[in-house]
């Protein structure tokens, strides 16, 4: 069970298959319940890779993990230094 979703981790669903978190995004009718857009990255049977989805946040939570280790667990844990983020055209101005 997940307490927290961060935008761009990938978890695992019930069947092990890795998800990537798209956004989160509201319901288009009711505003408060909140929806998480996410992608399949491996080739189920359900749904080829690159297939978008959508779950209301708490049945998200409630189903998928995270990873403790491999592949996965790495790329949620890479750490980007400021100097690496892309900087905006107007930041990069104010900076000259």
């Amino acid at each position: 069970m997940i307490s927290d979703i961060v935008e761009g981790h990938i978890y695992k669903s019930p069947g092990n298959n890795p998800y990537k978190v798209d956004c989160i995004a509201a319901h288009g009718q009711h505003q408060e319940l909140q929806m998480v857009v996410y992608t399949n990255l491996s080739d189920t049977s359900g749904f080829p890779i690159g297939k978008k989805l959508v779950l209301e946040r708490h049945v998200f939570c409630g189903l998928f993990s995270e990873y403790e280790s491999g592949e996965y667990y790495e790329h949620n844990n890479v750490q980007t230094s400021v100097d690496e983020r892309p900087k905006s055209l107007i930041l990069s101005l104010l900076a000259d």
